[in-house]
């Protein structure tokens, strides 16, 4: 028997199937985004549930040093976009381009109405909003 990727990401440290349906649940019946109310439910420091996150999704992390040291392109994706999406390019010192992203749930940053240029990124990484700590 083959294992889900669900499987996969739970055994990488990533959260439950059944923890992410129950969150939903929620979100849905509460009106807020998945993302928080996951964080509500599981109660982890906030480094533990942004690791736990990207364990789930595959996603590595980036820290607020490492967005610090980017270079956002708004020319590729307007600030005003950004905000919308919940996303931002950025651009690292040797020139990759990076989207950056806050929700692995939101369809925003995955969305086909982004600019062409998303879809050749070369890395996704996910962020916190806030700051920890």
């Amino acid at each position: 028997m083959s294992a889900t990727w669900s499987q996969i990401g739970e055994a990488a440290g990533g959260i439950k199937a059944e923890q992410i349906q129950n969150a939903r649940a929620e979100a849905l019946s509460t009106r807020r985004r998945l993302v928080e109310v996951l964080e509500e439910q599981l109660a982890l420091p906030p480094e533990e549930f942004l690791a736990a996150l990207a364990a789930t999704f595959f996603y590595p992390v980036l820290s607020m040093h490492d967005v610090n040291a980017l270079q956002p392109e708004f020319d590729l994706l307007s600030y005003s976009e950004s905000v919308k999406h919940g996303c931002i390019a950025m651009r690292d010192a040797t020139g990759k381009t990076i989207l950056a992203f806050d929700d692995p749930f939101a369809v925003g940053c995955h969305s086909t109405g982004l600019p062409h240029a998303l879809q050749n990124f070369e890395a996704l990484k996910t962020i916190s909003r806030r700051r920890a700590g």
